[in-house]
């Protein structure tokens, strides 16, 4: 998706969604060919996982921190701006760290986001 702005490049975003059935994250699982593209790298990623248990036990609570762990792992030149829990439906907005150091206004950038 590309989006008009002020600045005199573009912003690209990537969206996706993953179902992980309130499960932990199989241990062979590998998050790159649906987070990373040689051909286009975008500035920003924004995650929903679905399924989230809906009860915060330590063990739940447990699935859906090695399910970020595995994200952040798979990018790892982006910083995390936010993450927000919907009943079972966890988003996470990712900036990539080149884009966050590129812009002097990424506070703007920010609560554009999340606000």
């Amino acid at each position: 998706m590309m989006i008009e702005s002020k600045y005199s490049s573009p912003l690209s975003i990537l969206i996706g969604s993953f179902n992980i059935h309130k499960l932990y994250p199989p241990p062979d699982i590998d998050l790159s060919s649906w987070l990373t593209h040689k051909s286009h790298i975008p500035h920003i990623v924004a995650i929903g996982l679905q399924e989230l248990p809906l009860t915060f036990t330590f063990f739940q609570q447990k699935s859906e921190y090695e399910w970020i762990k595995l994200i952040e792992k798979t990018l790892p030149n982006y910083r995390l701006l936010s993450r927000v829990r919907l009943n079972g439906i966890k988003h996470s907005f990712i900036i990539s760290i080149h884009y966050l150091f590129y812009r002097s206004n990424s506070f703007y950038l920010y609560s554009i986001l999340i606000f």
